[in-house]
C-alpha cells in the first residue's frame, strides 16, 4: 500500500485545483506468481510491463470518477503533486501547459531556483509539486509519461501512465464522449 500524505502550513493559500499522482511501474510476473500462477519472478531481474497512475492505467485514467484526469476550468491555478513509487524514471509531460516546479521531495524550492517546463523527469522515490494556469484553449490535453512503452501495458496501447488535462467546457464534446466510451463510462 502506498500513497501521498501532505500537510500544508497554516498560511497556505490553496489553488483552485489540487491533484495527487502516484506513478508506478509493475512486473506482472510477480502478481501472476502470487495469484498461484507458474510465473518466474526474480526481484533482481525485474522487467516492468505494466504502468499506472494512482493504481490505474489508461484509458481508465481519463474517467472523471474512476480515474485521474485533471479537471479544470479556464483560469484555474492547478497544483499537481507527483510521486514516483516505482523503480524506473518517468519523464512526465503536459501538453498545452507549461508548469513551474515549486517543490521537490516535500520541500519548497526558493523562487530564484524555481523553473518552468513542459516535461519533468521524476526518478524513483522522488516527489515534485508543480503549478500551472489553465490558460489554454478549453480542450482535452494529454498528460503522460514521455517514454513510449510507459503508455502501454504489456505492449497494448493505449494504456499505462496517460491521463489528460480536461477543461470543463470540453466535457460536452464528441471527443470527450469517445474517450469516456473507451474508458467504459456510460452516459
Amino acid at each position: 500500500m502506498y500513497g501521498t500524505f501532505r500537510v500544508d502550513p497554516e498560511d497556505y493559500d490553496p489553488p483552485d485545483q489540487v491533484y495527487f499522482f502516484t506513478l508506478r511501474d509493475w512486473d506482472a510476473r510477480l502478481h501472476e506468481r502470487e495469484a498461484g500462477g507458474d510465473a518466474d519472478y526474480d526481484p533482481v531481474d525485474r522487467s516492468p510491463d505494466t504502468y499506472t497512475i494512482n493504481g490505474r492505467s489508461a484509458p481508465t485514467t481519463f474517467h472523471p470518477e474512476l480515474g485521474t484526469p485533471l479537471l479544470v476550468s479556464a483560469g484555474d491555478t492547478v497544483h499537481p503533486h507527483i510521486s514516483n513509487n516505482g523503480y524506473e524514471s518517468h519523464p512526465f509531460h503536459t501538453h498545452g501547459h507549461r508548469f513551474t516546479v515549486t517543490e521537490k521531495d516535500g520541500s519548497p524550492i526558493s523562487e530564484a531556483a524555481q523553473h518552468q517546463g513542459g516535461v519533468i523527469n521524476i526518478g524513483p522515490a522522488e516527489r515534485y509539486s508543480l503549478e500551472f494556469e489553465a490558460d489554454a484553449d478549453p480542450d482535452i490535453y494529454p498528460a503522460h509519461c514521455h517514454k513510449a512503452h510507459h503508455v502501454t501495458n504489456r505492449g497494448r496501447y493505449p494504456g499505462g501512465m496517460a491521463t489528460a488535462i480536461v477543461y470543463e467546457e470540453a466535457m460536452e464534446t464528441d471527443e470527450f464522449e469517445e474517450i469516456m466510451d473507451d474508458a467504459g463510462y456510460e452516459r
